[in-house]
């Protein structure tokens, strides 16, 4: 392709080393990546502190580089404890981010919510619920960008 429409980045040196550093880190086998820019914005108002945006699980060693320049140092990404059995069959089957995506803390407790840093970047195992963090009605008037690279 013509570099406009897909994003290459076998070429990127850095990208390169920091993806070996991570398979070492988690004893991964290379067999390439999967990455995904995500823009996310707010429909309706945050319902109220003590709500957690779709807690998910991927499968994968996730690795999210958070983008925004305005949104420096809040809240980027929690990690969670699901609080019953029940959570790991709602999640992805009848409630998806696109259908129900707030959980309530009877639901899901929040173990370590990870602050965004512009161009930087942290790396979780998948199989961990996680989820982005919304406190406020911040992402209603400005779109919150990442890229996730799944290992």
């Amino acid at each position: 392709m013509d570099g406009q429409l897909f994003l290459d980045n076998r070429w990127d040196l850095n990208r390169k080393f920091l993806l070996n550093k991570l398979y070492t880190l988690y004893e991964l086998k290379e067999e390439g990546t999967f990455n995904v820019f995500n823009q996310f914005r707010l429909i309706d108002d945050f319902p109220g502190l003590g709500n957690h945006w779709h807690p998910h699980t991927d499968g994968k060693v996730n690795f999210i580089t958070f983008l925004n320049k305005t949104h420096n140092l809040k809240a980027g990404t929690s990690l969670y404890k699901a609080q019953s059995t029940k959570a790991n069959f709602f999640i992805g089957k009848t409630d998806t981010e696109h259908t129900k995506p707030w959980k309530n803390p009877k639901q899901f407790e929040e173990e370590l919510c990870i602050l965004d840093r512009f161009n930087c970047g942290v790396a979780f195992p998948g199989q961990w619920f996680h989820g982005q963090t919304i406190v406020d009605n911040f992402f209603k008037d400005t779109t919150r960008f990442t890229e996730v690279i799944f290992l």
